[in-house]
């Protein structure tokens, strides 16, 4: 593991490799910053600059924050939500300040800044493994600093909570601040913003900050760990980026696909400021717990649908039943429903609508489903669209209830079978699981 290596400069403009000074824009009166992209399609481009928001704690510092991304103009994947160079300036109330520069791309970037003349000033070169730059400037003098990341977390530090999180598609994020006020206490999560390159990559972005009920530095525009999430269209891997930008030891989480524990989990400190968690996609089928996911395509229409499926029903009578979630692409034959099949060939059960009326709640570990519509072809049909993902609110909020039942119970009348109900059970282990899978189905075929 590459371990983090702090260089100071102690001088006015470090020796910089790009020639293009950027015009940079002004913070304040007193301190402009600036930052150029060494593009491998358009050689050295200016970056713009996004100012996030800002702020002043009780005792006088002031923070700033923003980021800088290339120019959709100039390059195909520039753009407003696909962060190039986080930067939170802090003016510490002592005079000092702070310039803090966090690389979260992939090509060399050039980072300026300027405090109160031409004199003062900083350059260096921020790139993959040098992710963290820091200028101050402070009595009159100014350096640098620069650290290398390797994204790896430092090892020594445990981390045991549990917090709530935060769903951010296909994930859960969630963070824990080591206060000295109040010891650990949750950050709050705020999405920035969402993009897609035009070869398919997807960019996620945004930051965790302190709750002002704990602490009293804590605000929206006082960003603690920025966050950076980037899925490769190529090989569908989603990685994970955290960047430390705080002084306490902040513990970082994350889940995918999200709904059980937390999968990975690290420590960040202002000496190991990046980390990166890595996920490889999904595969389908997914099969765990005697629960599966598979995609289905029509041959004739290449309408696609995900499936999540239980195959292994155990009915009251012996007939062989299996019960079923599915989203088509067409909605107007399938749409979401959950139904259950006799042999998997005839439909012999029901259509879940978004009602209340048609499951029932026996105890805290067993649902029931109850269907007995006696309409023309032997299910309920209903004109409701429902939610492009199994979510919480789908079907008159069964999915809570399974996803801490233990076995859910299933009653239905065919009509048009000539028999009377079908009954069966379901072991519900695995249920959230797979209903993470497939929600991860759902995204990539909608």
């Amino acid at each position: 593991m590459v371990k983090k290596i702090m260089i100071l400069l102690m001088l006015a403009v470090s020796n910089i490799a790009y020639g293009l000074t950027p015009a940079g824009i002004n913070v304040t009166t007193d301190l402009k910053i600036g930052a150029v992209i060494h593009s491998e399609e358009k050689g050295e481009i200016e970056a713009l600059w996004y100012k996030g928001g800002e702020d002043q704690t009780a005792r006088g510092d002031k923070v700033v924050w923003g980021f800088f991304y290339a120019n959709p103009q100039e390059v195909s994947w520039g753009n407003i939500n696909n962060p190039e160079v986080y930067v939170k300036i802090w003016f510490d109330a002592s005079g000092r300040v702070d310039v803090n520069f966090f690389h979260v791309s992939v090509p060399n970037i050039k980072v300026h800044s300027q405090y109160r003349s031409d004199v003062l000033r900083n350059e260096n070169v921020a790139t993959l493994q040098d992710r963290y730059v820091r200028h101050s400037y402070e009595n009159g003098q100014g350096y640098s600093e620069v650290n290398k990341e390797d994204g790896i977390p430092s090892e020594g530090y445990k981390q045991e909570s549990n917090p709530t999180g935060n769903d951010v598609a296909s994930l859960k994020l969630g963070a824990i601040i080591k206060t000295v006020e109040k010891g650990n206490v949750e950050a709050v999560w705020k999405l920035g913003g969402q993009s897609t390159t035009s070869r398919g990559d997807v960019v996620i972005w945004g930051y965790f900050y302190a709750n002002l009920n704990d602490v009293s530095w804590g605000s929206l525009n006082n960003p603690e760990i920025f966050v950076k999430i980037f899925v490769d269209a190529a090989s569908i891997v989603t990685f994970v980026n955290f960047f430390h930008v705080s002084v306490p030891n902040i513990e970082v989480y994350s889940d995918f696909p999200r709904g059980g524990d937390y999968n990975l989990k690290g420590t960040t400190t202002v000496s190991d400021r990046y980390i990166r968690h890595e996920y490889q996609p999904v595969l389908f089928p997914y099969i765990k717990d005697g629960w599966s996911v598979y995609r289905d395509k029509d041959a004739a229409t290449d309408d696609i649908s995900c499936v999540l499926e239980a195959p292994s029903l155990n009915s009251t009578d012996g007939r062989s039943l299996f019960f079923r979630f599915e989203r088509s692409t067409n909605y107007r034959i399938l749409g979401n429903m959950i139904y259950m099949l006799s042999n998997k060939s005839y439909f012999s059960g029901f259509q879940m609508t978004d009602s209340l009326s048609l499951f029932r709640v026996d105890n805290n570990s067993a649902i029931t489903l109850e269907a007995v519509n006696k309409e023309a072809g032997g299910f309920w049909s209903t004109t409701k669209k429902f939610p492009l993902k199994m979510s919480d609110s789908a079907f008159g909020g069964l999915l809570p209830q399974m996803k801490t039942g233990k076995i859910l119970l299933i009653r239905g009348e065919p009509i048009n079978f000539g028999y009377g109900y079908l009954e069966g059970t379901v072991s519900l282990s695995g249920f959230n699981d797979a209903l993470d899978v497939f929600n991860l189905c759902v995204d990539g075929v909608e």
